[in-house]
C-alpha cells in the first residue's frame, strides 16, 4: 500500500485557503464596491442638488431685482463659464410666456419633455439620472415678492431652471476618496488569511508531520525511532497526542525488545536458539573476514544425558539442561555468542578468539560443566561434555566447513572420553 498517495494536509490548507480567502475577497469586495456606488450616487445627487440651489439662489436674487429676460440669459451664461460643464436653461411657464411672450426652446421644452412638463404642473423639484448626466428640475413659484412684475397668481408656476451636471464630475472626487478602501479590505483579508495559514502550519501540520515521521520509523526500525521533541508552543491538544505517541513509542519498544529476546532465545535454558546463531555466525564470519580477525566455534555435547532423561524423566532433564545453559553464560565472555542447537547439544563463537585460547574456554567449560551435580530419587547426578574447537582461519574458511570441523572434532573428543576408563 501506497502510504504517500493523496494531498498532503499543508497543500490541502493551502488550496482550501486560497479558495475561501478568494471567495471571502471577491463577496466582501463586491459588496463593498455596491456600497460605494451607493455612497458615490447619493453624494453625487447632494452636490448637483446644492449646486443647482446655489444657481437658483443666484438667479432668483437678479429676478427679484427686476431684471429682463436678456440680462437673466447674459447671467446664465456667465455662471456657464464658471461652470463650463454645467448646462442651465432657463424655462418659462405658461403664466409668463403669456404675459411677456414665449421663445421658441421654452415652447418645445414644454411640449415635448415630460419631466419638464411634470414639474410645471405640480411644482415639485425632481433629481434624475440619464445616461452620463445628473438633471435637476427646480420649479421657480410666484411668491409675494414676484407679484410686482408677475400678474399671475401667488405660488403658481412661473418657469422651471432645468440644470444638467455630468455625473462624473460630481463623483470622480468622491470615487478618488473611496476607491482604495476594497482595496485595502481585500489587501487585510488576504494578509489574515496568510497569518492564519501560517500559524496553522506552524502550529498543527508541523507536528502532525512530525508524528507522521516518526511513524513511519518506527514502521522501519522500530528499536531506533526517536520520540517526538514536544514544543510548550503547539496548541494542548497538539502536545497532548505527541506525548501519549511518545508513551507508546517506549511501550511498543519495550514489547519488541521482549518479543525480539523471545523470538531468538531457547525458551529453557535462556541461550539463543539455532536459526538466531545460524544469523549471528553468518555475520560474524564475514566481519572476521573485513577485518582479519579469528574466530572460533565450540560444538558441545553432554556426556551421560539420555540415561538421565530416560530414567529421571524430561521433568529432570529439563533442570540439567537448564543448569547447563546458566554455566554456559557464567563462563563465556560478554562477546561470545551461546545457544542450545538442539537437545543436548550447544554452540558457542568465541569472537576475536585464537585456537590457544579456545582450547582455555573449552577446557573451563569442561570442568565447570562437570562440577555441576543434581540429586534424583536420592542419587547424585552428574554429567560431562564433549567439546570440539574449529577456528577460522585456521581449520576452516567457509561457514560450512567450520561446522563440519567442529562437528568432527567434537565426535573424535567424545570417542576419547568414552574409551577412558
Amino acid at each position: 500500500m501506497n502510504h504517500r498517495t493523496g494531498i498532503p494536509l499543508s497543500t490541502f490548507l493551502l488550496v482550501a485557503f486560497l479558495i475561501i480567502g478568494f471567495g471571502a475577497t471577491v463577496a466582501v469586495r463586491t459588496v463593498l464596491e455596491n456600497r460605494q456606488q451607493r455612497v458615490v450616487s447619493q453624494l453625487g445627487s447632494q452636490e448637483s442638488r446644492r449646486t443647482a440651489e446655489q444657481i437658483y439662489q443666484h438667479l432668483y436674487s437678479v429676478m427679484r431685482k427686476g431684471w429682463s429676460r436678456a440680462e437673466l440669459e447674459e447671467t446664465i451664461a456667465r455662471i456657464a463659464q464658471v461652470y463650463p460643464d454645467i448646462a442651465i436653461h432657463l424655462i418659462r411657464g405658461e403664466p409668463v410666456a403669456g404675459q411677456y411672450g414665449d421663445d421658441a426652446a421654452s415652447a418645445e421644452a414644454r411640449r415635448s419633455d415630460p419631466e419638464l412638463a411634470a414639474a410645471l404642473a405640480d411644482g415639485h423639484t425632481r433629481l434624475s439620472e440619464t445616461g452620463t448626466m445628473l438633471r435637476y428640475i427646480m420649479p421657480m413659484a410666484n411668491h409675494a415678492e414676484c407679484l410686482a412684475c408677475h400678474s399671475n397668481s401667488a405660488n403658481s408656476i412661473n418657469g422651471l431652471l432645468d440644470i444638467r451636471i455630468p455625473s462624473e464630475k460630481l463623483r470622480a472626487p468622491i470615487q478618488a476618496t473611496l476607491s482604495p478602501i476594497p482595496n485595502l479590505i481585500s489587501l487585510l483579508i488576504i494578509a489574515i488569511f496568510i497569518v492564519v495559514f501560517l500559524l496553522l502550519r506552524h502550529q498543527i501540520v508541523h507536528p502532525i508531520v512530525k508524528l507522521a515521521r516518526r511513524v513511519t520509523e518506527m514502521s522501519h526500525e522500530i528499536d531506533n525511532a526517536s520520540g517526538v521533541a514536544i514544543k510548550r508552543t503547539w496548541p494542548r491538544e497538539i502536545r497532548l497526542l505527541a506525548g501519549q505517541f511518545n508513551q507508546m513509542l517506549k511501550e511498543v519498544q519495550n514489547s519488541h525488545g521482549r518479543l525480539v529476546e523471545l523470538a531468538v532465545r531457547d525458551k529453557l535454558t535462556g541461550l539463543y536458539n539455532r536459526r538466531y546463531f545460524d544469523e549471528m555466525l553468518a555475520r560474524t564470519l564475514d566481519q572476521a573476514e573485513r577485518s582479519r580477525q579469528q574466530i572460533s566455534l565450540l560444538m558441545l555435547d553432554l556426556d551421560r544425558f539420555k540415561p538421565i532423561n530416560d530414567r529421571y524423566g524430561h521433568a529432570m532433564g529439563d533442570k540439567v539442561l537448564a543448569d547447563v545453559g546458566k554455566a554456559i553464560q557464567a563462563l563465556t565472555r560478554d562477546g561470545d555468542i551461546s545457544s542450545r542447537i538442539g537437545g543436548d547439544e550447544f554452540l558457542i563463537i568465541a569472537i576475536n578468539c585464537d585456537v590457544q585460547n579456545a582450547a582455555i574456554l573449552a577446557e573451563r567449560l569442561r570442568e565447570g560443566i562437570g562440577a555441576l551435580a543434581w540429586q534424583a530419587e536420592g542419587q547424585p547426578i552428574q554429567v560431562g561434555v564433549s567439546i570440539g574447537v574449529a577456528n577460522y582461519p585456521g581449520n576452516a574458511h567457509t561457514l560450512d566447513e567450520l561446522l563440519d570441523y567442529a562437528d568432527q572434532a567434537m565426535y573424535v573428543n567424545k570417542q576419547e572420553r568414552t574409551a577412558r576408563p
